[in-house]
Order: C-alpha cells, then structure tokens, then sequence
C-alpha cells in the first residue's frame, strides 16, 4: 500500500505501523503527530471509497471525541500540580453534582467512564441541540441518577464526558480552563492546531462517510 506524507528521523516505526494497520482497511486515513509543537508524522493513505477517490493529506473528515483528550489532559495537569485530586468525590468542587445518589463518584469515575452516567436520562427533556448549552447539560446531569454503582462497571460516556469532567475542572479553577484551551499551559496547541492545519491544507470538500441517516460529506 503507498503511504503519503513524512515522518522526522526515529519515526520510522510510526510510519510501519500505521502502513500495517491500513493494509486490512479498505478505506483512507490520515496520522498526525505533534511533539513539543513540532509535526513529527504526517502521514496518509487509502481511498475514500464513498467518493470513489484517493485519501490525500487534503482530505478533510470529522474529529470524533477529540476534545476529551484535551479535557483529561488538563485534569491530570491540574492534579499533579495539587489543584485536583483525582480520588476525591466530585461534589467537593461540584456540590450540586452530589443529588441523587452521585456523591461518591469520583474524579477518577468520570476519567475512566466509570461513573454510571453514560448518556443523559431518556425522559429529561434532553435533544441534541442542547449538547451547544454548556450550562443546560450540566444541570441535566446534576438530576441524574447513575445507572450502576460507580466503579464497578465502565461504558463509554460518549456525550457526558466532556460536561462531566470540564464542569470539575471550572467548579474548581475556571481560570484554568481558559489557560489550557487557550494553548497557555505548557505550550498546547490545542484547537489552533486543527485549524492551522486545514487553513494550510486549504479547506477543501472532505471526505464522504457512513451515517445513520445515510451518506453525508463534510464540507468546510
């Protein structure tokens, strides 16, 4: 299988791996690495077979969950600074969080999807739409009941991660929130890199993919 895009020197094994991951996939995909701000692998291969086209380093598709990385990664900043402590009960930033059952759920329940609150309660009024109200899904999920006892089960917390874990974080430092997502702490790159990167990609029709509903493109 031919293999687009570049690796620095003592990448090669990134690169053989992602080449032996694609050779049992039909479809395309694309590797992006950053190390200390610097693209070390950028890298391509495939075809989107929707479209019946190559994949090429101008393929756009969507991120799926990209942002959870970016929310663990500052709790775990903030709790080897001492700022949080990941076995502690999130009601102790959150007090609100605590009804209903939830006040022995700790940090480290939300981290590991562990928590019980995998998704928002059926019959709470919630619709996709309000996944863009920060403060509505938080307040949905302060009414929740967990579906199993915390820690003893884990199940992928798909849209409540981010309300969960992001809602600690600025319960304890909101200044930390905006420090992180802004690319302060540490020099992380953040959104800006995804960005950057398809400004200079040149943002043009992305791939097609799969849906519920049927075919969809992502579009610029």
């Amino acid at each position: 299988m031919e293999i687009g895009g570049t690796i620095e020197p003592g990448f090669e094994t990134v690169r053989e791996a992602f080449a032996a991951a694609q050779a049992q996939d039909d479809g395309g995909a694309q590797l992006c690495v950053y190390r200390g701000g610097t693209c070390v692998v950028d890298l391509w291969a495939g075809r989107d077979k929707l479209a019946d086209r190559p994949f090429t380093e101008r393929s756009l598709v969507i991120l799926m969950s990209a942002s959870k990385g970016v929310t663990a990664t500052l709790a775990h900043v903030l709790a080897d600074r001492g700022v949080l402590d990941l076995e502690a009960p999130v009601a102790t930033y959150w007090p609100a969080f605590a009804a209903n059952g939830k006040g022995a759920i700790t940090l480290s329940h939300l981290l590991t999807h562990s928590s019980g609150l995998v998704n928002f309660d059926a019959d709470c009024g919630f619709v996709v739409a309000d996944m863009c109200d920060w403060d509505t899904c938080v307040r949905l999920l302060e009414r929740m009941a967990p579906l199993w006892e915390p820690g003893t089960a884990t199940a992928y917390h798909a849209l409540t991660y981010g309300f969960l874990v992001g809602e600690t974080i600025a319960a304890r430092d909101r200044q930390a929130v905006r420090a992180g997502v802004r690319g302060r702490d540490r020099g992380a790159a953040g959104d800006r890199t995804v960005v950057r990167a398809a400004a200079k990609r040149g943002a043009p029709r992305g791939a097609a993919f799969p849906s519920r509903q049927g075919v969809g493109t992502w579009r610029s």
